[in-house]
């Protein structure tokens, strides 16, 4: 077995089958790590094996962690190895996190104390951020023409068609945004008009996609104002990076639902900030479209999105799951107009629910 050890993060990766033989060189391992006053990560994406002495050893370091008021995070566990987990009981003792990425997350989340509401200050208002209890989620982006459903897409930026299944020849016409049960579409050509898709089932509805990139269906947490006001997006886009140093990963990408109930012009868009992390990341996975969309807005929008403008926001039991939410106030009546999303825009009592994604995978695969 091979062990590499990343000290930055405090991460222990074994690549190889961690039985009685190899287990006695990974003890040593976190011998020389428990006693520095630090939660660890163990990376068992390589790991294709565990035996009853690998698991004994997990548990005493456990153990010895906890005493010490640290944790262990077991990350990228495979199927195989979970189940053996499973099988003992142990899945509700020891923690499982996705990705050595959320495992940081989580244990930011640690450092930080957010278990419960956190202030900030956002110019002269103050705010506060509701954890959930899912921190941060694997995006998966999509770089290739593919169909895809409403909810293979959940929460998505991309590029593609309104009409669905066309031709394999044609170019990709709009820029659109999908939110479970709702999609809006803006035309990149000015001789088509904005228009936005309500469907029922999001397991069967689909349409025909270009480039996308999908943060999931839930999210980690809501922004929301102690007092009504009126806020900048400006202020909003310094908690939003403060948020992604402090709680989340500072190379994270956080996908923004904005609720804003301006009495005249209430809405609700889907945003992502512009900036150096989003530029490398669709360079780096060959998304053209992303990439000339990020250009043309370079020195003019830090964000990129749409706006649904609506008669009426109904912010009334906004805690309760996001489907509802959604389905309540993206309706034919309720929508009046699909637009690009403009930074310069007042927010007044505005709720923001973020969903920060660590990494991206293929969703191809």
């Amino acid at each position: 077995m091979k062990i590499i050890l990343d000290e930055k993060s405090f991460c222990i990766r074994p690549v190889g089958r961690l039985d009685a033989s190899s287990s006695n060189e990974l003890d040593l391992f976190f011998k020389d790590l428990t006693g520095k006053g630090q939660d660890l990560i163990i990376d068992l994406s390589e790991c294709p094996y565990v035996s009853s002495a690998g698991i004994r050893i997990l548990l005493q370091v456990h153990k010895k962690l906890q005493s010490n008021r640290n944790q262990l995070f077991i990350s990228g566990t495979v199927l195989e190895v979970f189940r053996v987990f499973e099988i003992a009981g142990l899945h509700n003792v020891l923690r499982f996190e996705t990705s050595i990425e959320s495992a940081l997350a989580a244990i930011r989340l640690g450092r930080n104390d957010i278990s419960g509401p956190m202030e900030i200050i956002a110019g002269t208002h103050q705010v506060m951020y509701h954890p959930t209890e899912i921190g941060l989620i694997t995006g998966q982006y999509y770089n290739t023409s593919a169909v895809l459903s409403y909810k293979e897409l959940g929460f998505s930026l991309g590029f593609g068609w309104l009409s669905g299944l066309t031709s394999s020849g044609r170019d990709c016409s709009d820029f659109f945004a999908t939110l479970g049960t709702c999609c809006a579409f803006l035309p990149l050509h000015s001789h088509s008009d904005p228009d936005f898709r309500l469907i029922s089932d999001p397991g069967k509805t689909r349409i025909q996609v270009c480039e996308a990139l999908s943060f999931g269906h839930r999210p980690a947490g809501a922004i929301k104002m102690n007092t009504p006001g009126m806020l900048k997006f400006s202020d909003l886009n310094s908690i939003s990076d403060s948020l992604r140093e402090e709680t989340f990963l500072a190379d994270s990408l956080i996908l923004l639902m904005v609720a804003n109930q301006a009495k005249n012009e209430p809405s609700l868009s889907l945003v992502l900030k512009n900036n150096k992390v989003l530029a490398d990341m669709v360079k780096e996975n060959k998304m053209a479209f992303f990439e000339k969309k990020l250009a043309e807005n370079t020195g003019k929008n830090d964000y990129i999105g749409i706006t649904f403008q609506l008669a009426d926001l109904d912010l009334r039991g906004h805690d309760t799951p996001i489907p509802d939410f959604i389905r309540r106030n993206l309706d034919f009546e309720n929508i009046q107009s699909v637009k690009p999303f403009n930074t310069g825009m007042f927010l007044v009592n505005p709720v923001t629910w973020l969903f920060p994604a660590g990494k991206f995978t293929d969703g191809r695969t």
